[in-house]
């Protein structure tokens, strides 16, 4: 009951926060929109993904189809066309950037748990940040050259640096576990746990099981099978993650045709 409360709380103050009301600009099949979607429902503020125009709990989503860009929404929400995008309020100010939009949502509500900025959280803070690091400059690219890699005699080549940034990744995870820095959810498992969710893309297009292709390799690689196994586990995740159907239609345009 009391995390409850304190979720409660918190959702309460980041809409205070917000001017009353917040409008998220995002795409259910875009990995950096849902790092943001994980933040609500994380501080109890929306229960899906499903476009909400009117929410009881104070979030309303609006999908943007990424295909075919609504003309008013790169007049008048981000002149870049990207989601997610964060409307404060019912006329103040819109915040861009995924990473930027989930800090800010944890900062507004007093989640610094979320975020480890207390002083004695410094040391951990300094492991999240590492641990997103490998994520963005290691484990992402590597996810994508795999995926966009249609040449099947260069895949085994792309298939390695993807393993390779798996151990890096794991190299930085908490032994323990089972989330990025420890046993605690934080800021960094949030903006990780998109991409961990869209390696279903993967299996379909490239054969790519994380599981058979990892625990066997080292102690690194197959804690990063128990930290991505915890992350899609977690109710937030899993109830802002578009079906898997979804996502594979979603990434034929990199992909091409499914592995046979």
């Amino acid at each position: 009951m009391a995390a409850a409360t304190t979720t409660n709380t918190a959702a309460a103050r980041l809409l205070a926060s917000a001017g009353g009301s917040l409008t998220l600009y995002t795409s259910r099949i875009c990995p950096f929109a849902q790092r943001t979607t994980i933040a609500l429902h994380d501080l109890g503020l929306i229960d899906a993904i499903e476009p909400t125009p009117t929410n009881p709990n104070g979030a309303s989503l609006v999908e943007i189809d990424l295909a075919n860009k609504p003309e008013w929404y790169t007049a008048t929400i981000n002149p870049r066309g990207k989601v997610p995008a964060l409307k404060l309020g019912s006329g103040g100010p819109i915040l861009i950037e995924s990473a930027l939009i989930a800090e800010y949502l944890y900062q507004a509500a007093g989640r610094t748990d979320r975020l480890l900025t207390n002083p004695e959280d410094a040391h951990t803070r300094y492991a999240a940040s590492r641990v997103t690091e490998a994520i963005n400059d290691a484990f992402v690219p590597a996810f994508y050259a795999l995926l966009r890699e249609h040449d099947t005699e260069q895949q085994p080549a792309a298939t390695a640096k993807l393993l390779s940034a798996v151990h890096d990744v794991g190299a930085v995870l908490d032994a323990e576990g089972p989330y990025a820095v420890g046993s605690e959810w934080s800021v960094a498992d949030t903006l990780a746990a998109p991409f961990l969710a869209r390696l279903v893309v993967l299996k379909h297009y490239r054969g790519f099981d994380l599981k058979d292709a990892s625990t066997a390799r080292d102690e690194n690689s197959a804690r990063f099978v128990r930290w991505a196994t915890a992350l899609l586990e977690r109710e937030a995740v899993k109830q802002t993650t578009a079906p898997a159907e979804s996502l594979v239609v979603a990434y034929a345009k990199y992909a091409g045709p499914p592995r046979v």
